[in-house]
């Protein structure tokens, strides 16, 4: 198999010795007539854009991916009916909080129930979301039996803030108060809940 080599040229613009001393690169000044003209569509002096260009644009673009996967996942519920309770990101991408109680009026009867949030850069991550602190529901002040969750009760998901799945790979763990979800999404944003908000 014959494999074609790049060639490199400079006659389109002034000699490499006055680039040099101008502190650019011959080989990699991207404001070189030759490659404005690459980008462009138009053909350069001899139709070849050098090869060493295209692997620093190539590695700049794989760098930038992979800088932007490897940051941690970003949380947010400053908008109406958010509320994350008190959260924090742990190794990227996992999101532990605890719901805010929510009281009546009267502050006689209360829940631990109700979350709402938006999550940033998670795209193709599998992404662990750990919901701590989870205490009875008081009703009529009177102490339930039963937690949150327990009555298999599966948060929800959406990627537009209208269109709602439930989640898919859930788990509580009654002796810890603790409900575990994993999930890989396939947008970089999205938007969770208890139940869909109305």
């Amino acid at each position: 198999m014959r494999i074609q080599s790049f060639r490199i040229s400079y006659t389109d613009h002034p000699p490499s010795l006055k680039l040099w001393r101008a502190g650019r690169s011959p080989i990699t000044d991207y404001r070189s007539p030759s490659f404005v003209r690459a980008m462009e569509g138009r053909p350069t002096a001899n139709h070849r854009l050098p090869a060493v260009s295209i692997l620093l644009l190539l590695a700049h673009m794989i760098v930038g991916a992979t800088l932007f996967a490897s940051e941690p996942i970003r949380v947010f519920d400053d908008f109406e009916s958010g509320n994350m309770g008190v959260f924090r990101v742990e190794g990227d991408t996992r999101l532990i909080f605890v719901p805010h109680k929510d009281y009546d009026q009267d502050e006689i009867n209360s829940a631990v129930t109700w979350f709402y949030g938006r999550l940033e850069n998670v795209l193709d991550r599998e992404i662990e979301i750990d919901i701590t602190g989870l205490d009875y529901t008081v009703y009529n002040g009177k102490r339930g039996d039963i937690l949150p969750f327990e009555r298999n009760t599966v948060p929800v998901y959406s990627y537009d803030g209208r269109h709602w799945e439930r989640f898919t790979d859930c788990r509580f763990d009654k002796q810890t108060r603790r409900f575990r979800i994993r999930q890989i999404f396939s947008r970089k944003v999205v938007w969770i809940a208890y139940i869909p908000p109305y």
